[in-house]
């Protein structure tokens, strides 16, 4: 794909859909300089020209490019199934952010769940050790954009959720300043515990603010 197409609807990214939700797990200055230097993934490419194609424009032919864009998504998913990654899960939440902007319910709720499975598969429910602060953030936020996605499909339903509540034992994320200075810091879990209490945390981040506003949504639902 042409760098200077996926250059504008990277720019597109990181200025209308990274402040959203748990969406920010691309840090942009690593983005950046791996499309610079010819280190990016094809499939990541498309997948981030399919969903900003959407705010680009709404034209036949950008929709149609769109469109091109996530079928390069969703064969590389399928054609990798029975393989647990962070790359692929990433692919299945930006997929899946596709499906729900263009109202495609039915894949949005196949998707969720493979995502949701993911998290657990490859112990995204905890808080990695290894890699860098940036490739832990990373992580924590596809794995909290999970947990929204699956909270959404949900409702108040319990036999709907696929990530259980009680097993999100990893940090809330934190604060975008944080993140892009890859400046290590220490965040609240959702459910805040004795060991959690006893260190010294971050204040919460907007993106924490909205976790635990759903959390509580969630609850409200369940007994509405």
């Amino acid at each position: 794909m042409n760098r200077d197409v996926v250059l504008r609807h990277l720019n597109t990214w990181f200025e209308s859909i990274h402040p959203m939700q748990c969406y920010g797990f691309l840090h942009p200055a690593v983005t950046y300089r791996d499309l610079e230097e010819d280190r990016m993934s094809p499939v990541l490419s498309a997948a981030v020209c399919a969903v900003s194609s959407l705010f680009l424009s709404s034209g036949s032919e950008d929709r149609a490019f769109a469109e091109r864009c996530n079928r390069v998504v969703k064969l590389q998913i399928s054609s990798t199934t029975g393989i647990f990654s962070k790359q692929r899960l990433a692919y299945l939440v930006l997929t899946s952010l596709y499906d729900f902007m263009i109202g495609d319910w039915s894949k949005l709720w196949e998707y969720t769940a493979t995502a949701a499975r993911l998290v657990m598969a490859l112990q995204l429910n905890v808080d990695t050790v290894g890699g860098s602060f940036i490739e832990q953030e990373s992580a924590r936020r596809l794995a909290w954009q999970v947990y929204l996605n699956d909270r959404i499909l949900s409702g108040g339903f319990d036999e709907y959720v696929v990530l259980a509540h009680d097993k999100l034992l990893l940090s809330l994320p934190c604060s975008e300043q944080n993140f892009q200075d890859n400046k290590p810091v220490r965040t609240e879990p959702l459910r805040m515990d004795l060991d959690a209490a006893s260190h010294q945390l971050e204040s919460p981040s907007m993106r924490a603010s909205y976790i635990k506003l759903f959390a509580i949504r969630r609850e409200v639902l369940r007994y509405v």
